[in-house]
């Protein structure tokens, strides 16, 4: 069964994790004698970055530039998804020899068999940590062994890289938007004119009720509305549980004269939602690294909302 689940998980590109799958590889991995929450935050996470890990078909935690938080996450979880994995596909072995059934001990056998060449070498050039063995009596990790070693934690940190970026930053980065015709011009036209946080262009509850995203309303030739529910407003003490912001599109230009141009067509409104935070941010990510690579860091309005 932990095979078969962790068989389609990870042939399947399209197919999320879903928390029954999770469950289901944990029923056949209680024999460690530790337990283990297969719902919990963190052992999700472990286990979609190891599916990460095994469908790009680079298990090695250690990449460049990698920051230590990074490398420690990738690191637990190759070790961690890929005990589990492991565990499974022998059970299954044993559970059909014990059956009798040779077709599937072979089609099983010749599974883990890829599974650990692919594992091995990875296991042993990242061995786990022995037990009881303190934290500062270990010998040094790879990472610290590493060129990314000098670097300070938290050295692409928005209040460590907002000096490197040049004073038309956001002009480069739309310009370069504009001329690939990115897929998420509508969300980062609205991230860099207004400090909202990626969750708030997602349908949703908020503090002041149901929210489908973020309003983009044109009024007037010279009058842009951008309308959106903070998800914070800390029970009314701080912030707004409303918040709305207009902007002249001919003085401001680029990304309001595009928003201006998609409300204009669109009946004088727009209301841009995105369906995953995650995946807009990391894709600002990958994409402000390409289009500013001096400063290789998420790029997004929410970072650098002090800049203006």
């Amino acid at each position: 069964m932990c095979a078969g689940v962790y068989r389609e998980i990870l042939a399947t590109k399209t197919r999320k994790v879903q928390k029954d799958d999770i469950r289901d590889v944990y029923a056949e991995a209680k024999g460690n004698g530790r337990h283990i929450d297969p719902l919990s935050e963190t052992t999700l996470a472990y286990l979609k970055e190891f599916k990460r890990m095994w469908k790009s078909g680079h298990l090695d935690p250690l990449q460049d530039r990698i920051a230590l938080d990074t490398y420690n996450h990738r690191r637990t979880a190759l070790h961690f998804g890929g005990r589990l994995f492991l565990t499974g596909l022998i059970g299954n072995c044993l559970s059909a020899r014990e059956q009798g059934d040779r077709d599937a001990e072979q089609r099983w056998a010749e599974l883990l068999l890829d599974v650990v060449q692919r594992l091995e070498f990875m296991f042993l050039l990242e061995p786990p940590v022995p037990d009881n063995v303190l934290p500062w009596d270990r010998p040094p990790s790879r990472w610290h062994r590493s060129a990314n070693a000098g670097r300070e934690r938290g050295q692409n940190s928005k209040k460590c890289v907002l000096q490197y970026l040049p004073d038309d930053w956001d002009t480069h980065l739309w310009d370069a938007a504009v001329a690939k015709e990115w897929e998420y011009l509508d969300e980062l036209a609205v991230h860099l004119i207004v400090p909202v946080r990626p969750e708030e262009l997602m349908a949703g509850q908020r503090p002041i009720g149901w929210s489908p995203g973020v309003l983009v309303e044109w009024r007037s030739a010279r009058c842009l509305s951008i309308t959106f529910a903070p998800v914070k407003s800390h029970a009314g003490l701080y912030g707004t549980e409303l918040t709305e912001i207009c902007v002249d599109p001919t003085i401001l230009g680029g990304p309001a004269e595009y928003l201006a141009k998609r409300c204009n067509s669109s009946g004088g409104s727009i209301v841009v939602s995105s369906e995953s935070k995650n995946a807009v941010r990391k894709a600002m990510a990958k994409f402000g690294g390409k289009a500013l690579p001096e400063i290789g860091t998420l790029l997004s309005r929410p970072m650098f909302c002090g800049t203006s």
